[in-house]
């Protein structure tokens, strides 16, 4: 997606910026951060509770434990938080990462999300892709082009005007589904398909992928990783807040696509550092996080009943955990 490159551009040059120079007026932080009414700029906020409502002529980049996004958006909306919710009229791409996520909005262009429990609701409709990953989820509304889910329980009802390609443990296409187009998935069990489902064109099944293949697993993986590249950034800006988001998606989800992409890593996030890659047990730590001169970090799984030979879905399953060797 050739927007993604701009899109981290941007947080790169932002990121940058913050950093040497104070906050600017449209940089809010707090407990609380409340933005009402028309703003005529980007808006960049963090807080233990995040609400947009009213109408942003600009981009929207937020961190927080619980973040709401009302109103109008013209532009991209990047959102971090334990708790997301997203219903506002949104003019192009949205990409968002935490442990509970809803999404009923419409969205100009695309729709990026990772995250423990992710839910797009019927009132939703999405102008370009819908790539999605987590724990849970749950998919409705009217897609404008192609679907992807990778997750641990998927649940199909949307309307989607073009292919869709699932890969889970439990897959279901429920009866209010219609797919305009092919259906692939990879699931280790049968995929259920309601008899009341619409499907035009065929559907195929495919192996499931293994984290020895995630590096030749396709686009999917590494756009919902390029949510990272964001997070990682808003934990640049906002390294409270952000960590205080991660350990409630511990505590109040026990199961977080935004930990299990990292290993299950909550250091990854408190350490200011960034994943390896998908499911690794290593980190690519800044400079100067934690005290250290910055490289690779490794951070061993803690106790994992399953088998070595992890499936790329169990990876993000609430069962793995990791800690940092040395750390309490």
């Amino acid at each position: 997606m050739i927007r993604t490159m701009r899109v981290v551009t941007v947080l790169l040059v932002l990121g940058s910026s913050v950093l040497l120079t104070p906050l600017a007026a449209a940089q809010d932080v707090g407990e609380t951060v409340v933005k009402r009414g028309l703003i005529k700029e980007d808006v960049y906020a963090a807080g233990e509770n995040v609400t947009i409502d009213g109408e942003v002529l600009g981009d929207v980049v937020v961190a927080g434990g619980e973040v709401n996004i009302n109103g109008k958006v013209s532009a991209d909306v990047i959102a971090a938080g334990g708790q997301v919710q997203i219903s506002a009229d949104i003019g192009d791409d949205v990409r968002v990462a935490g442990g509970q996520l809803t999404v009923n909005a419409s969205i100009g262009d695309d729709l990026i999300a990772a995250g423990g429990e992710v839910t797009v609701g019927p009132d939703t409709t999405v102008k370009g892709r819908t790539w999605l990953a987590g724990g849970d989820i749950e998919v409705a509304g009217r897609l404008g082009r192609e679907l992807k889910v990778a997750g641990g329980s998927i649940s199909i009802s949307a309307r989607v005007d073009g292919d869709v390609e699932l890969m889970g443990d439990s897959i279901r296409v429920e009866a209010a589904a219609d797919i305009r187009g092919d259906l692939v998935y990879r699931s280790d069990d049968e995929i259920y398909i309601d008899e009341k489902a619409n499907i035009t064109g065929s559907v195929v099944r495919k192996p499931m992928l293994y984290d020895e293949e995630v590096s030749h697993g396709g686009g999917v993986v590494m756009s919902i990783l390029s949510i990272f590249v964001s997070v990682m950034l808003l934990a640049y800006l906002f390294p409270v807040f952000l960590g205080n988001s991660v350990e409630s998606l511990r505590t109040r989800t026990g199961k977080s696509l935004l930990l299990g992409l990292v290993g299950g890593c909550s250091h990854c996030f408190r350490n200011r550092c960034a994943p390896a890659k998908a499911g690794s047990d290593r980190c690519l730590v800044a400079p100067g996080a934690g005290g250290g001169a910055g490289g690779v970090a490794d951070y061993p799984r803690g106790p994992d009943p399953g088998s070595r030979r992890t499936a790329l879905v169990p990876v993000v399953d609430r069962r793995i955990g990791c800690r940092r060797a040395g750390a309490v």
